[in-house]
């Protein structure tokens, strides 16, 4: 005979009753010594009414009595396929709640089912004990509003679609989990780990997430308004087409995070506080789709020139550009670097200056700098491609694969003036020096012998002091 699942109906200290689903209301009665584990005189008092337990039984005249009574909570008979899982349900105290969510998990049991498009399984206010691991979990299209599951480990769940509006998951880890459609309208989400999590189409909704953790999410349609985010840290964090309305940027870090024109229009933001994301590390995609005066916000009034290169720079080489720049214009222009960024395997360098002219003179310098070693090494070297552009008319330089091309009039009539980079060449070879002094200093300062380079720098690069 099979065992058959049952419960604790009463118990009386050395015997009781056990009822069962599949016996309708019949009794089956149990004696303390029918009891496994063994009962001692004072552990008969532990057995409580609604302890679940597997029984073996026998008739005897008309009653139903145990011979074998498993106390299910303390250990299972060998070969026992395991428990019938419950479902919750809204009369059921919510630290039950919590283990059986627990329980469905660890018998990898749908919480709910996408056919239904609505939840299925009420683990409302459900209380997970604090350290639990849930990793990989599947809690689809599951009600868990208002429940609490702080300081659980979640890392790569599925939660698609369930509702954890109002719950409570601070100082829990969700790390590439999948928070596709999931409400988390006023959710407390402080100090969570959600790096790598998607949370695309995620209502977030006046959530609260003070301190988090969300570089390389997926925001991506995400509803983000009135939300807390405190001292949160989305590097490289994908907000298009998301709504950011009511969110106080100005503390998070968003180094590498990337908007849209959608992302801009539903957030209502005004071109200064775009300009401001930008400055803080945002990155603008497709800026020429935003409006006009957004556009101007980001260029800002001075002219701009973005320089692509299809390699990563070191601080070095930075310097390097910092050194042309002086070079060629002097050490009194108003010429410098706004922007010094990576992407991927590419760097960005983004230059700004009152007079289109000078950014035209850097880029012929570092466009002929680029080519000649392009020359010498047709491969290993640097492809460089400078733009310039503002809010001057015609004011449009590209640099590149051999060619310059200028567009506009002006532009055109300021060719002459480009050309003269020739005039030049004693002013380069003096740059040349003192990059090669750059490259002294670098050395030097490794050897921890600076002060003789820094002054020949600084002073005539000819003399010594």
């Amino acid at each position: 005979m099979d065992y058959v699942l049952g419960r604790i109906e009463d118990w009386q200290g050395n015997r009781g009753i056990i009822t069962s689903a599949e016996y309708g209301d019949a009794w089956i009665f149990v004696q303390r010594v029918n009891i496994i584990p063994e009962l001692e005189s004072y552990e008969a008092r532990s057995v409580k009414v609604g302890e679940q337990v597997a029984f073996k039984w026998i008739h005897q005249g008309n009653r139903m009595l145990a011979t074998e009574c498993w106390r299910l909570k303390l250990a299972s008979p060998k070969g026992w396929n395991g428990l019938p899982l419950q479902i919750p349900t809204s009369r059921m105290k919510p630290e039950r709640k919590g283990q059986l969510l627990i329980q469905y998990v660890h018998a990898e049991k749908a919480t709910g089912t996408e056919a239904s498009r609505s939840p299925q399984l009420d683990f409302r206010r459900a209380v997970v004990p604090a350290g639990s691991e849930m990793n990989d979990a599947k809690i689809t299209w599951s009600d868990l509003r208002k429940a609490t599951l702080q300081n659980v480990k979640l890392n790569g769940a599925d939660l698609f679609a369930t509702d954890l509006s109002g719950a409570s998951l601070t100082r829990s880890q969700l790390r590439g989990a999948s928070l596709v459609s999931t409400k988390l309208i006023e959710a407390d989400l402080s100090e969570t780990l959600l790096d790598g999590a998607d949370l695309s189409e995620a209502d977030l909704s006046n959530a609260i997430l003070i301190r988090a953790r969300l570089d390389s999410s997926n925001f991506e349609r995400a509803n983000l308004t009135g939300a807390n985010l405190t001292d949160a840290v989305a590097n490289h964090a994908n907000f298009k087409d998301s709504i950011l309305r009511d969110v106080d940027l100005s503390t998070v870090s968003l180094r590498g995070a990337v908007v849209n024109a959608q992302t801009y229009v539903c957030s209502g933001w005004t071109p200064r506080a775009l300009a401001a994301i930008h400055m803080a590390g945002v990155e603008i995609h497709a800026l020429d789709q935003f409006p006009a005066e957004a556009q101007r916000a980001v260029l800002g009034s001075d002219v701009g020139l973005m320089l692509y290169f299809n390699n990563r720079l070191t601080r070095f080489e930075r310097y390097i550009v910092d050194g042309i720049i002086f070079g060629v214009l002097g050490r009194d222009t108003d010429c410098r670097v706004v922007e010094f960024r990576e992407q991927g395997e590419a760097a960005v360098v983004r230059l700004q200056a009152g007079r289109p002219e000078d950014l035209e003179l850097v880029a012929e310098v570092l466009y002929r700098r680029a080519w000649e070693q392009h020359e010498q090494a047709a491969s290993g070297t640097s492809h460089l491609t400078a733009a310039v552009g503002g809010n001057v008319e015609g004011s449009v330089l590209v640099v590149g694969s051999g060619n310059i091309v200028i567009a506009g009039s002006e532009a055109a009539s300021r060719l002459g003036d480009v050309m003269a980079i020739q005039k030049l060449r004693a002013e380069l070879a003096r740059l040349r020096d003192d990059l090669r002094r750059m490259e002294l200093w670098a050395t030097a300062t490794a050897e921890g012998k600076p002060a003789e380079v820094v002054r020949t720098w600084e002073g005539d690069p000819d003399k010594k002091k």
